[in-house]
């Protein structure tokens, strides 16, 4: 009896550790967090919000575009604030090839994220459990036509109802673009 006794305590010792070190990793900290919307990958978590992140396809051929799907969502007890402008300003990016090197932009994502003018900007309230999806063709910003294997990060920032900003960074998704065969 008094072994069983021991057993429950410390099960309950390990659960209430377990859930302290998760709600006190850092943005770029996500191992074992994991949504229901990220597809064989898990998710961001930081200051009460969730950014989940998973491709439309994880193999695609050379020219076919490559989407990302973002899932944002609102984990904490209060209302939180984002700025929306566009999908592709609203999230920055970070595309790397196998080698870890930084995959360069378009002539397009050039021109799109170098401009300062912004044509609306909307604040939006995400409530508490609400959740935001949004799609990203991130090969039309990042050249990513040559076959190999990337990884893509996004992250977001948010702002508190005082005006504190945060950030808050998803899972890495990897992509693999394949060359197509000479005929």
């Amino acid at each position: 009896m008094k072994f069983s006794k021991h057993i429950i305590l410390m099960a309950t010792l390990i659960t209430t550790i377990a859930s302290a070190t998760i709600a006190m990793t850092s943005p770029g900290d996500t191992a074992g967090l994991v949504s229901p919307f990220a597809q064989k990958s898990g998710s961001g978590l930081s200051g009460g919000f969730r950014l989940s992140a998973r491709s439309e396809k994880e193999l695609v051929k050379a020219g076919e575009p490559v989407v990302l799907k973002l899932s944002l969502t609102n984990t904490g007890r209060k209302a939180l604030i984002v700025y929306e402008t566009s999908d592709e300003t609203d999230y920055k990016l970070s595309i790397k090839d196998e080698k870890g090197e930084s995959v360069p932009l378009t002539e397009y994502g050039e021109k799109l994220l170098s401009s300062a003018e912004q044509l609306r900007r909307i604040k939006v309230e995400v409530k508490p459990g609400e959740e935001m999806q949004d799609s990203i063709r991130v090969s039309s910003l990042y050249r990513m036509a040559a076959g190999g294997t990337y990884f893509i990060t996004a992250t977001r920032q948010f702002f508190r109802r005082n005006g504190e900003p945060g950030e808050v960074m998803s899972n890495k998704v990897k992509i693999t673009v394949m060359d197509e065969p000479n005929p």
